[in-house]
Parts: structure tokens; C-alpha cells; sequence
């Protein structure tokens, strides 16, 4: 049951009580789209995204910064004003050259008394900084793969919501008989999901693809089509001898899980490309 006009009322005063007093629809919905945001949109805003990647990033710096000081190590002002990866390089370097000039000192000095002091004052401090440093880069490239794999998420939560919608509005173009018995729908769906694979384009649209060949399926009735899902669906209900006879009858079908083509990031859109060019194999 839909909510009553008070209690819609009442949503809007819990989320935004400014949107009644809003001049007129359309400026409401302004301000409602300026401060909220859909968490599938969340990896598309290009300033939440950076906000985010770089809170984490300015915290790595300054903890970078507090363990170079500590160590005696000064960024030169192209270091300090560059990348984070310009300062990690610029602190192995400088540990390299303080080791080289510790060892020409040694052998310019002489004497195992001397060397052994060396050793045990800086090859500590420079074990403990070399494990820090590669513990917070570790940590970096931890954050880094953390949201990339919310990218994918997102990316393949909508790609999978977009092929169920096309399947659903592909399923409406016809109607089961009412003769048809539960075990032979049952079948029919087995066999669509066995047979078929289902994959999104660039332009937002659906596609359909033989799962033994990997290629979309020569439109019988176009020379430079593919056939559509709906095609695909139809043609394999009338062969399965579950389709109606009549637009007027029929029966509800079971919803069945389309199976995707993998990997699940968006493939290149799907060139209109003549199937004998193309060499695709025929339902």
C-alpha cells in the first residue's frame, strides 16, 4: 500500500524540511539532487571519488614526512613539493648515499673498532625506516585496490540490473500457453541459460550471444542484424512448443537469472556488422 499524502509529508520533513519551502517543483528537485547522491553514482562523481582517494593519501604523506624527519632525512624543494612516490624514491636514495659515504669513510679510516661503531649506531634506524616505508607503501597500494574493486562492484551491479531489465521487457513480447506443463517452462529456462550468453554495450543496450560460439546470432530476418533477445526468447519457446497460439492467452512465466559474459566490465559496443561477414553461427 502506497504511502498517505501525510505521511509523504512527513518523509520529506525527516529527509529535507527545505524542500517545502521550495518556490516550485522544479527547484525542489534541485536541491534535493545538490545534496544527495545514489551510492551507484558514488564512483562516477569525480569529487567524492578524489576526496576520498585523497584523505587517504594526505594521511600517508604527513606519516611519510614524521618518519623522514625522524631519521635526519630533508626533502629537497622539487621533493617536497612533488608526489608521494617522488618522496619514498628520494628517501631510498638518500640511505643509499649515506651508506656509501659511511663506507668510503671506513676505508679511509681503517680499523674494525670504527666499523663496528657504524654499525650498530645507523644499521638499525635504517632497517626500522626501510620496514616502515615498505609497510605504509603496502598499505597504499591495499586502499588503491580496495576502491578499484568498488569501482568493478558498482560497475557490475549495474550491468546486471540493466540485462535483467531487458530480459524482463523481452519476456512481456509474448505469452506462454496455458497447456504448457511446469516441468516443460522449467526446461525452457534451463536451456536459455545453458545455451545463451548475455552482455551490455557501450551505448547501454543489451546483447545476446551463443555461449558454444561466443558470437551474437545472423537475424533470419534481417541480413545486417542480430537477432534481439526477444527473437531469441520467442524462437526458443515456439520450439519448445510452450507458446501460446493465441496473443490473447497464456500464463505467467518463472523469472531466470541471465548469465552474463565475464569478465564483467563493459565489453566495446557491438558493431552492426553483416553475419557473413562475421561468420556467426544460426539458432
Amino acid at each position: 500500500m502506497a504511502l498517505t499524502a501525510e505521511e509523504q509529508i512527513e518523509l520529506i520533513k525527516f529527509q529535507n524540511p527545505q524542500l517545502l519551502e521550495a518556490e516550485s517543483l522544479d527547484k525542489a528537485k534541485e536541491l534535493l539532487t545538490s545534496e544527495f547522491i545514489k551510492r551507484s553514482e558514488v564512483a562516477k562523481d569525480e569529487t567524492i571519488s578524489g576526496q576520498i582517494i585523497g584523505s587517504r593519501m594526505g594521511k600517508a604523506e604527513t606519516f611519510l614526512n614524521q618518519v623522514a624527519s625522524k631519521h635526519g632525512i630533508e626533502w629537497n624543494d622539487a621533493v617536497k613539493t612533488g608526489k608521494i612516490e617522488d618522496k619514498i624514491a628520494y628517501g631510498f636514495e638518500t640511505i643509499a648515499k649515506q651508506l656509501i659515504e659511511k663506507d668510503e669513510l671506513i676505508k679511509g679510516k681503517g680499523g674494525d673498532e670504527f666499523k663496528a661503531k657504524l654499525e650498530s649506531e645507523y644499521k638499525g634506524k635504517i632497517d626500522k625506516l626501510t620496514t616502515e616505508l615498505q609497510e605504509k607503501n603496502s598499505l597504499l597500494e591495499d586502499n588503491k585496490k580496495r576502491y578499484e574493486d568498488l569501482s568493478l562492484n558498482i560497475k557490475a551491479k549495474e550491468k546486471d540490473s540493466l540485462i535483467a531489465r531487458e530480459m524482463h521487457q523481452a519476456r512481456s513480447t509474448f505469452a506462454i500457453s496455458p497447456d504448457a506443463k511446469p516441468l516443460e517452462i522449467k526446461g525452457f529456462e534451463s536451456m536459455i541459460k545453458d545455451k545463451y550468453q548475455f552482455d551490455t554495450t557501450e551505448e547501454g543496450g543489451v546483447i545476446v550471444k551463443l555461449k558454444e560460439t561466443g558470437k551474437q546470432i545472423p537475424s533470419p530476418k534481417a541480413m545486417d542484424a542480430f537477432m534481439s533477445i526477444a527473437e531469441v526468447l520467442q524462437t526458443e519457446a515456439e520450439s519448445s512448443g510452450i507458446i501460446a497460439k493465441s496473443p490473447a492467452a497464456g500464463k505467467k512465466i518463472g523469472t531466470f537469472a541471465p548469465q552474463p559474459i565475464t569478465p564483467t566490465a563493459p565489453t566495446a559496443a557491438a558493431k552492426r556488422v553483416s553475419p557473413r561477414a562475421m561468420g556467426g553461427a544460426t539458432v
